[in-house]
């Protein structure tokens, strides 16, 4: 414990320290010492020592007066330094953190015993406040009048069921819920007009989205592993590009039609959904992934004129890609694991068909279904036990040909001699003959990970 004796020691030795011994003066009288005497003296030390804040952060949680530390060191020593972002790991208390008003984004890591968010209140110039993992925070009055926030995470506090002390910041233009305990979302569209991003994905007791509707600038929003069941009754949501539907209890897409710009949709996971019934019109939409159901046929794609993206799995139990014939803008298809799938004659009246990739595809012989690919340029096989590729042939803009993980594929048929091939790539085809190897090498073509 730092006696006035010492305080008077310190202060003759601070005209002659070196920096070296400086720092130690810092240490003691901040480990030791109480009140604005030890601590502004603490502050002159530091002058001479010229710590990082980073350093000085350090000594925070051994301070004997945290508080006073914050006040008379670490504010004057953020401000010379002009730093205006902090992040704290674990972390039980923030006392003196109010000290500190120069910080504009706050991020609180893991700090699994932290439940009194006050000091955070004098933080008014805060844009970017992120907590996450904050199990025990529940109480969200402190962040009431945080007005400059822009950006408000809160992933994982699980505690945090109450969205209403948030209802003033209206500036807020992304906002994470996700993992929370929020069951209702009502007046959400009235609360935060210029709401860019939503993530409530992992919010189990969300049951009505309604309370969304009025978002106008909303451009992203995350439901998944909610407990919703329909979209109908939204409004006023045009502006929203980006959905995530993992993992719901959606039984229809009644309603998304309201989602006039939407061009990136995940369906994946929501296993009630028994078609894409409702889906409608989307003009925009590039990037769809499919529910886990089965589906009669693809043809409700040819409603979607933009789409350039898809992954189809074995949940679709497809036997044929009729539907996608005549797409004028997919040009990126994922088959994985799609067994039920004989019939692949659409792919070659694809005209915009780029990169193909096959994976597990365990039902085929060969590759000889997919000759005829006439715009293809990157080909992907993978996760396969196929022992042949047969006779390939017309792939006259193929480019590019990925092999990963195809274990017994010991041959490549007449593939290595089409005209616009420039890399083989291999991943663990052991059995590909050592000739065949040596033969793309020496055409500079074989390429390994």
């Amino acid at each position: 414990m730092i006696q006035p004796s010492d305080l008077i020691d310190l202060r003759a030795k601070l005209a002659t320290a070196s920096p070296a011994n400086a720092w130690k003066a810092v240490r003691r009288l901040v480990l030791g010492g109480r009140g604005r005497d030890a601590l502004s003296l603490a502050d002159d030390y530091v002058q001479l020592a010229k710590p990082s804040t980073d350093k000085l952060l350090r000594l925070w949680p051994q301070a004997l007066d945290p508080d006073g530390f914050a006040e008379h060191v670490l504010a004057p020593a953020f401000d010379a330094e002009g730093r205006t972002e902090l992040e704290l790991s674990k972390q039980g208390s923030l006392t003196g953190l109010r000290h500190l008003t120069m910080l504009e984004s706050l991020t609180l890591d893991h700090c699994k015993t932290l439940a009194d968010l006050s000091e955070v209140a004098a933080l008014t110039g805060l844009r970017t406040l992120e907590l996450d993992g904050c199990a025990a925070v529940s109480d969200l009055r402190p962040l009431s009048g945080l007005t400059e926030l822009r950006s408000l995470l809160l992933r994982n506090c699980r505690q945090v069921a109450n969205l209403t002390p948030l209802f003033g910041l209206r500036g807020l233009r992304r906002l994470d819920l996700r993992g929370t305990s929020v069951a209702s979302v009502a007046g959400v569209g009235d609360a935060f007009p210029g709401l860019e991003e939503l993530d409530l994905s992992g919010c189990r007791f969300i049951e009505d989205v309604r309370g969304l509707s009025g978002l106008r600038s909303l451009r992203e929003l995350d439901l998944s592993r909610t407990r919703i069941t329909t979209l109908e009754g939204l409004h006023d949501l045009g502006s929203v590009t980006e959905l995530h539907l993992h993992s719901t209890r959606l039984t229809g897409l009644d309603g998304i039609g309201v989602m006039t710009e939407l061009e990136t949709l995940y369906l994946g996971g929501s296993t009630k959904l028994k078609s894409l019934d409702g889906l409608g019109h989307h003009p925009r939409l590039t990037t769809l992934g499919l529910p886990p159901c089965r589906l009669p046929d693809l043809r409700p794609l040819s409603r979607l004129p933009a789409l350039e993206r898809l992954s189809i799995d074995g949940d679709q139990r497809l036997t044929s890609l009729d539907g996608l014939e005549g797409h004028p803008s997919l040009q990126e298809l994922h088959l994985a694991y799609a067994e039920d799938l004989t019939d692949f004659s659409a792919l070659a009246r694809m005209p915009a068909l780029r990169t193909l990739t096959l994976q597990g595809l365990e039902q085929l012989a060969d590759l000889t279904p997919f000759s005829g690919l006439l715009h293809l340029e990157e080909l992907h096989v993978c996760f396969t036990d196929l022992r042949t590729f047969g006779d390939v042939d017309r792939l006259p803009a193929l480019r590019t040909l990925d092999l990963y993980s195809c274990p017994r594929l010991n041959d490549l048929g007449a593939i290595t001699g089409l005209p616009s091939l420039k890399e083989v790539r291999v991943t663990d085809c052991r059995s590909l003959p050592g000739d065949l190897v040596a033969d793309l090498k020496a055409r500079g073509l074989y390429q390994t990970y």
